[in-house]
This record gives C-alpha cells, structure tokens and sequence, in this order.
C-alpha cells in the first residue's frame, strides 16, 4: 500500500510543483491619480513579494436540536500584503504616498470619494514556463497603510517598502492548459477584469433569464442607491410578469401574450 502512495504521489508531482517567485502583478490607476505621472509597469516589475488573498467564512454558533452547529453568514476577506524595491528616485515611494494622499487629503483633511480612489488589482501566477496557470482580481483596492522604511548609515540594503492593501473582494480562475490566455490591460476601471476571469455573468444581474448586464455597472460604484432602485424595479417587474404568466397557464386562459 504504501508503495502504491508513493508512485501516485510520483505520477501527481511529475508536472512539477508551482514555485512561489513565478507571478506577476498588475493593477490600473485610481481616478485621482494622472496616468503620466507614474511609469506604473515599473512600479509593478518592483514587486518583491504580495500575498496570495485569504477567505475566511464568518459563523455562528447555531442549535435546533442536540449538539450546536457553526452556521456560516458572512464571507470575510483579510488584507493583502506586498513589499516593493524602492528606486533610486523614489518613484515607487512617491506613487504610494501621493495614492494614501487621495485617500484622505493631508492638507483639507476631508475624504474623496471612494470610487475616485480605489482600483483592481491582478495576481497572475506562472508555471516555470512562464505560462499564466492561475489569476486572482481582487477589487475596490486600495492601500490601507505604507509600511515605514528604516535608514541606517551602516547598512547597504536594498531600501524596500511594504504596503498593506484592503479590499471589497476578489475571484480566481485557475487556468487550463487549453484555455485560450485572454490579454489584460493596466484598467480595470470597467470591471472588465470581472467578466474575464469568471467567465460567467453574476446571478444577480440576470433579469427574469435574460443578461441585461454583462459585467457588474459602473452605476453600481458610482450611484449604488440609484442602481439598488432600478434592479428592484426590475426584479419587481419580472417577477410580476411571472406570476402573471402562471396565473394565466393554471386557469386554462393563456399566457401574458395570447
């Protein structure tokens, strides 16, 4: 038996285990941050290190009869975290504190809207032949605190800063071999992202079985109370027609049209 163990175990790990320094990252500008004040590729290429994103399922102690149950409710999902080389200029410093910056305006105080500075951000992991096998979006990003840098006259490191990036929430697609690699751009402002890696649309953008929405609106960032009124309006409106349908095939009269 335990030979058997070992030569599946054999078989399974032939393909090669993934490696934990083959990724990439990508992530589109805020509202609030000009596109040509940043060389936000290289930005990216200076990533050292960023954690792949956790989900833990929020529960409560449940009993209908004997033993309690822990009954799920809610879906959290903790920060990521990354650590960046720092330039010779300061680029990358810069980019992180003028990004805070939007967040809260160090001089007014006041807070911007959260639309104008949160973005998507994108972890792609390779396989040694530098083929994407794996993707992560995670949205509304935004960095919740900059890590400090220590200066020390007698070290020669390398100067590095950690951000600390919170979140709404993220998916993942895990990418075959046969799947065509779809190209991502640096925006993913139209949530674009979103439809690319689930390959599917949300249930909650369906109306009564037909799509009338293909990704998640920019309304439902920029006016969620507005959408809120319209999806109920609409969801009011099919199931109406709905019943009204079933109420004409019970009594023999027909469906809504004829």
């Amino acid at each position: 038996m335990a030979d058997n163990n070992l030569q599946n175990f054999i078989a399974a790990a032939k393909g090669g285990m993934a490696r934990v320094n083959r990724y990439t990252v990508g992530f589109g500008l805020p509202n609030l941050l000009q596109k040509d004040m940043f060389d936000l590729r290289a930005i990216e290429l200076f990533c050292e290190s960023i954690t792949l994103p956790s989900i833990n399922i929020a529960t409560v102690p449940m009993r209908t009869f004997g033993e309690q149950r822990e009954m799920p409710y809610d879906r959290n999902f903790e920060n990521v975290t990354a650590t960046f080389y720092v330039d010779t200029n300061m680029a990358v410093k810069s980019f992180f504190d003028a990004w805070v910056n939007t967040v809260i305006n160090p001089n007014s105080r006041t807070t911007s809207y959260y639309e104008d500075y949160t973005t998507d951000l994108l972890i792609t992991v390779l396989n040694v032949q530098d083929r994407k096998v794996y993707q992560v979006g995670l949205y509304e990003v935004y960095p919740k605190s900059v890590g400090q840098i220590q200066l020390d006259n007698n070290a020669k490191d390398i100067m590095k800063i950690n951000v600390n990036f919170a979140y709404k929430y993220h998916i993942s697609n895990q990418i075959d071999s046969g799947t065509n690699e779809s190209s991502y751009t640096n925006s993913f402002r139209s949530n674009k992202l979103f439809s690319e890696l689930n390959g599917e649309v949300p249930s909650d953008y369906y109306d009564g079985g037909n799509v009338f929405a293909t990704s998640v609106p920019n309304e439902y960032t920029n006016s969620f109370t507005s959408y809120q009124e319209r999806y109920v309006d609409r969801t009011a409106a099919t199931n109406a027609l709905e019943r009204l349908q079933r109420q004409g095939i019970q009594t023999g009269v027909g469906s809504l049209y004829g």
